[in-house]
């Protein structure tokens, strides 16, 4: 049926080890929520490990003549000496300027890409290959992968005889795991790994992989835990935080101001709002409020969340450089069904943790 959402490969076993019932949805999958305590995964990635359903991450297929060309008329000339099994982060830009998307962009072949991200906005790429030639598929369906991070991922996988360390930062590995094939690289998020697989292995990957991780006192964590760690790794999500981003002729957010290099120039770049970090003096996140100093507005937050690590809520921020500086307090304020609200935040370094 047309729209209706999907099962990730792992869902059987996901499903099982939800007692809390808590979905929600991601893209086209259904995910996790929490499997019971979403404070305690988020704490889990940072003194032991976590394993994380990550399978609604959008994974598209580039192929074919003009591959090549059109991912570096979309991502910048560099994607043209990318070696074949390497893999780098990468970010496109509507025609105005703004920055659209950002991901991990994977070579396969001459002229075979993988594209990785959060929302790997395939229509915009799907209408641009007719000028150019290669086929453009989305293969979300066709796989599962599994996010493991924390201090104790890498112990987890030696104990599952996963040994393909040290794995380096963008050279990804095609590994025989006793009999099933994987594909193994790092994650951004807690410095950890993503192991991907196809769904017909996908329950004995996971099975593994939760037996391992008793091992370290490991668990599995849902898709609150997920977008925290994201935003503690100091990573925006383009889709949900700028939103006007994604018309044809958005002209921001600038990709300077989060942190990208920008191929507009050094002049836009130096005029470009910073990326900084945000600790409210609260517990009560203040979501997409304006940031002041002396009166004036110097800044905007994005979306804001409870951190248990921290113990307060945080949010990721654009900002007047002069008012970046780490130990700077400004006030946030913010107006939704109750009024308006306000807080002062504290800048702090990236990444948060």
């Amino acid at each position: 049926m047309t729209g209706a959402l999907l099962p990730t490969a792992f869902h059987t076993r996901t499903a099982a080890h939800n007692h809390a019932n808590a979905w929600v949805q991601r893209g086209r999958f259904s995910m996790p929520a929490h499997y019971g305590d979403p404070h305690q995964e988020t704490l889990a990635a940072r003194i032991s490990a976590v394993l994380i359903d990550i399978s609604a991450e959008q994974d598209l297929r580039i192929g074919g003549d003009g591959a090549a060309a059109m991912l570096s008329a979309a991502c910048g000339p560099a994607i043209r000496g990318l070696g074949i099994g390497r893999s780098d982060r990468v970010h496109w830009c509507a025609d105005g300027g703004g920055l659209r998307g950002f991901g991990v962009l994977w070579r396969l072949g001459e002229e075979e890409f993988l594209l990785r991200a959060s929302d790997a906005d395939i229509g915009w790429f799907a209408s641009a290959a007719p000028h150019f030639g290669p086929s453009v598929r989305d293969v979300s369906a066709e796989r599962g992968v599994l996010l493991v991070a924390g201090p104790y991922a890498v112990p987890l996988m030696v104990a599952a005889r996963l040994e393909a360390f040290p794995l380096e930062a963008g050279r990804p590995v095609q590994a025989d795991w006793r009999g099933i094939s994987v594909a193994l690289s790092r994650s951004a998020i807690c410095e950890g790994y993503e192991v991907s697989c196809a769904p017909d292995d996908a329950l004995i990957v996971f099975d593994r992989l939760t037996r391992a991780g008793r091992m370290v006192g490991a668990r599995l964590a849902g898709e609150n835990a997920r977008a925290l760690l994201q935003m503690e790794s100091g990573l925006p999500l383009v889709h949900a935080d700028f939103a006007p981003a994604r018309e044809p002729y958005a002209q921001g957010p600038l990709p300077a101001a989060l942190g990208f290099h920008d191929p507009s120039g050094p002049a836009a770049a130096a005029h470009a709002p910073v990326l900084a970090a945000l600790q409210y003096e609260s517990d009560e996140p203040l979501s997409f409020a304006g940031l002041f100093a002396a009166g004036s507005e110097v800044g905007q937050a994005m979306r804001s969340l409870y951190s248990p690590a921290l113990k307060g809520a945080i949010a990721l921020a654009q900002i007047q450089a002069k008012h970046a500086a780490a130990g700077t307090v400004l006030t946030a304020r913010a107006t939704d069904s109750s009024g308006v609200r306000e807080a002062l935040a504290h800048v702090v370094p990236l990444p948060f943790l």
